[in-house]
């Protein structure tokens, strides 16, 4: 999903465009540290995506359950931090255009983020 242009930004799209943002430093984190932790995801996943699906939700089952069990072993303190080196970048589409599916999606989420999801 893509920031809302600054040329038809209000103060309810300039909330949803900060809250995408943070979701997106979220996801590149969270991808940049199983990237670190499990090899499979060094590069594309080759498989049907349900397949993939199935391999990315184990290896996150399996960094929680070693990080609440064997922290020490599994992740010692010298790389609690994770480097800049270890996120990895958001692919830019090809396609500029947005269509309506998903333009009143993204006007979904920032109304929800502006009225019932308001922190």
């Amino acid at each position: 999903m893509s920031l809302i242009l600054k040329k038809t930004l209000n103060n309810e799209r300039i909330v949803f465009n900060a809250r995408l943002s943070q979701a997106r430093v979220v996801s590149e984190n969270s991808s940049g540290i199983l990237a670190a932790r499990f090899g499979v995801f060094q590069k594309p996943i080759r498989l049907e995506p349900e397949k993939a699906t199935i391999i990315t939700k184990a290896c996150r089952y399996l960094h929680h359950f070693l990080t609440k069990e064997t922290r020490s072993t599994y992740w010692p303190s010298s790389e609690e931090e994770i480097t800049e080196n270890l996120i990895l970048p958001l692919q830019r589409l090809v396609g500029r255009n947005s269509t309506t599916f998903a333009k009143t999606t993204r006007e979904n989420f920032c109304n929800y983020f502006n009225h019932e999801g308001k922190i």
